[in-house]
């Protein structure tokens, strides 16, 4: 892992002295605010709403191509479709 620069760390720092971590991609505005358990549910559901639409744009809409691609049985992966309103 390539050492930080200077100005890195001093950002790095000001950041921390600010009260918001630094966790890269994540907005972390308010996340103590939730039961851990609670935030991990979420993530996992965002996360998983966010690759059954890129399977289905991937698959140009086609349910049984994106189930092949998720290496889901279609009606499972269908199931999930509906449970994130994609299709």
């Amino acid at each position: 892992m390539p050492r930080k620069s200077t100005a890195e760390l001093e950002a790095d720092i000001a950041q921390m002295l600010a009260g918001k971590p630094t966790c890269a991609g994540i907005d972390t505005t308010g996340i103590t605010t939730t039961p851990l358990t609670e935030g991990k549910h979420r993530s996992a559901a965002e996360y998983e709403r966010c690759y059954l639409a890129s399977v289905m744009a991937r698959a140009n809409g086609s349910v049984s191509e994106g189930a092949r691609i998720a290496g889901l049985d279609r009606s499972n992966f269908k199931r999930l479709l509906q449970r994130y309103k994609i299709r």
